[in-house]
């Protein structure tokens, strides 16, 4: 083996070769369109040697996406049975155009006495679970 050669696609069918004469098994490049949140990257390898390039090597995908806005701050629903509190928020805009993937849940967490430490009460509340959260 002489060297490697890497190829990338974003979301389009073609692939481009971005590095050429790669000596080591790691590669890292600016590419040169703005990476956009939403989009799929997928990359390939192939090695060359005296004869010619192998062929690709499996396919690597990778989506392009940022976190979330921070959620406003939570209120609260008044109820009259014991021991039942209702947090309610406004759901952040969940749009893939903006951060590049759906948001899939929400993790509330209760501040202790001690003002220091906060304790999840609810893991893994899908955004529209209306028997675990109240969701606007």
């Amino acid at each position: 083996m002489i060297d490697y050669q890497v190829s990338y696609d974003q979301s389009s069918g073609v692939y481009q070769v971005i590095g050429i004469g790669i000596t080591s098994r790691e590669f890292q490049t600016t590419l040169s369109q703005v990476i956009g949140p939403g989009i799929t990257y997928t990359f390939k390898v192939q090695a060359r040697n005296a004869i010619g390039l192998s062929d690709h090597s499996a396919e690597l995908s990778v989506l392009a996406a940022v976190l979330p806005d921070r959620v406003a701050a939570p209120t609260l629903t008044p109820t009259f049975a014991d021991s039942v509190v209702v947090v309610d928020w406004t759901a952040v805009h969940d749009q893939i155009a903006e951060y590049g993937a759906l948001i899939t849940e929400y993790h509330v967490y209760i501040r202790q006495a001690d003002e220091a430490t906060y304790t999840e009460v609810s893991e893994d509340c899908p955004p529209t679970d209306v028997d675990l959260i109240q969701n606007t």
